[in-house]
């Protein structure tokens, strides 16, 4: 494979050359915000969303971002051209800058990077997958909700899951409710409505959550974000993820417990239908 082009600080170089300081401070402590598109051809998914959310997370960490949008749009355009892929997964990650008692706005970097979209295997897809249940329960800290560099903690659950034999892992608090799962966000369905944790819960702001309530109000399907319990995840009839990388992606078993008929369920496969049609009318047809 070719190698790629990435975009460091509104320069678009390969990505062998692109430097960043050792002292970076998202670098050395995970200072840093982060957002994960998908485009197709030079067409972003949402991207002035996506742009906001990296803005708030910047903020909550207690920094701006040193670039407007419209740089940033240029410089995921300019991304997206010189690579040429069909699909892409693109990441544009924002640091503060280089270490200090405080973020050095002369010194922040910005970098845009895209790569060929890998979407999950349609086997899997018509499948469903399993969730893995951790030992230890969900915190909220002071980065809660923001979307920062410093992702160890849902890398380690994700890892964990995996070596359980199972796609990822569900967060829950002490409490026994349910937040998110490491790597997205988690939807059940119960009588037709559906359901998700709402956002005080820790639940990150997911773009593809959005647009799911979003296709939902559309489509007159009820949506309740209010705290649901493992017990009431587990006792749903369906359950979903959502995420950029995965889109809809029925859950058929949490731990030990099938969830509903242990296959995708009618909301499930509406929504996730739905969803790709909006995919399509926003940023062009599926390339493959």
């Amino acid at each position: 494979m070719a190698e790629s082009w990435v975009c460091l600080n509104g320069r678009i170089v390969r990505a062998s050359a692109a430097a960043v300081s050792v002292r970076d401070r998202s670098f050395r402590w995970g200072e840093g915000v982060f957002e994960t598109l998908r485009a197709r051809r030079e067409a972003a998914f949402r991207l002035p969303v996506h742009l906001s959310r990296l803005r708030d997370s910047a903020r909550r960490l207690g920094w701006e971002l040193s670039w407007t949008d419209a740089e940033i749009a240029a410089a995921t355009a300019g991304v997206l051209g010189a690579n040429g892929f069909p699909e892409s997964r693109l990441r544009i990650h924002a640091s503060p800058g280089d270490a200090g008692s405080e973020p050095d706005p002369s010194s922040a970097r910005l970098v845009v990077d895209a790569e060929p979209f890998a979407p999950v295997a349609a086997e899997t897809r018509a499948r469903g997958v399993d969730l893995h249940l951790l030992p230890l329960p969900f915190r909220i800290g002071a980065t809660t909700g923001a979307k920062t560099a410093s992702y160890l903690e849902h890398l380690l659950a994700r890892r964990a899951a995996v070596a359980a034999g199972c796609f990822d892992a569900v967060l829950v608090t002490a409490a026994d409710e349910v937040v998110e799962a490491a790597m997205a966000n988690l939807f059940a369905v119960t009588g037709g409505k559906v359901r998700t944790p709402p956002l005080a819960s820790g639940a990150l702001a997911g773009v593809t959550r959005g647009v799911v309530i979003e296709i939902a109000a559309r489509q007159a399907i009820a949506v309740d974000e209010s705290p649901i319990t493992l017990s009431q995840l587990r006792a749903s009839e369906e359950a979903f993820l959502t995420s950029t990388a995965i889109e809809c992606l029925p859950v058929r078993a949490i731990g030990a417990r099938t969830i509903g008929a242990g296959a995708p369920g009618p909301v499930t496969r509406r929504l996730a239908a739905a969803y790709r049609m909006l995919l399509e009318d926003e940023i062009g047809p599926d390339p493959r």
